[in-house]
């Protein structure tokens, strides 16, 4: 969040300030365009602290440029954002979003982002859909890679006209061994989540109801 621009006369004293409040800045420089020239900072309450981000380069800059005003008034538009906090703060690291589209008898991120077009009513229609063509279509079909850890699969019914569903387990052995998640509720239109915590391993994931190849997923890392 950018909060303004502050004309300085004290800029050393603005930049102990900075460090000795933990104002924590991810933008800070100076602003050399018409008079009158000033400092510009950018706060960010959940990033790292100021004495991390700003090099002597930079310092060195501020030092030069800086004119007029006081260092009261960066104090105050930092204050009244109120980030003058001691303590750095860290925000919790959610979970990872991974977004997959269901169209008929397939996910099309899964494809390489490519839409057939099935047209289908049941899922017997995609049971034989895929009989001709699930075998080459999974051939080229993008293995998902992704790292231990928290996630959402955020899962869209773009435009089949049933109940659909999200089933993600290990594979093989791991069916047993690994983590897994399900379930429906995807009418048409519809967007739901599914959230696991993955373990490496190799999964599968697949729709039961539109019925689509089972697609390949490796945790590593």
């Amino acid at each position: 969040m950018r909060i303004g621009v502050a004309t300085l006369t004290h800029s050393q004293q603005c930049v102990a300030w900075c460090i000795d409040h933990g104002a924590y800045a991810s933008y800070l420089h100076c602003v050399t365009g018409p008079a009158p020239m000033g400092l510009e900072l950018e706060v960010n309450s959940q990033g790292p602290s100021f004495q991390k981000k700003v090099d002597k380069m930079s310092i060195g800059k501020i030092l030069k440029y800086s004119s007029g005003g006081t260092a009261a008034v960066l104090a105050a538009l930092v204050a009244a954002a109120g980030i003058f906090s001691q303590a750095p703060v860290h925000a919790a690291k959610g979970p990872t979003i991974i977004t997959l589209t269901q169209v008929g008898c397939q996910f099309v991120e899964s494809e390489n982002g490519v839409d057939h077009m099935f047209k289908t009513a049941k899922a017997d229609d995609c049971n034989a859909i895929n009989a001709r063509t699930g075998k080459a279509r999974l051939a080229k079909a993008k293995t998902l890679t992704l790292k231990p850890g928290d996630y959402i699969f955020r899962v869209t019914n773009k435009n089949v006209p049933y109940g659909l569903g999200f089933w993600l387990r290990g594979e093989g052995f791991g069916r047993i061994t690994l983590p897994d998640v399900s379930g429906g509720g995807l009418a048409l239109g519809v967007t739901q989540d599914y959230k696991i915590t993955l373990k490496a391993g190799e999964y599968l994931y697949s729709c039961p109801l539109n019925p689509t190849p089972d697609y390949r997923l490796i945790v590593k890392g």
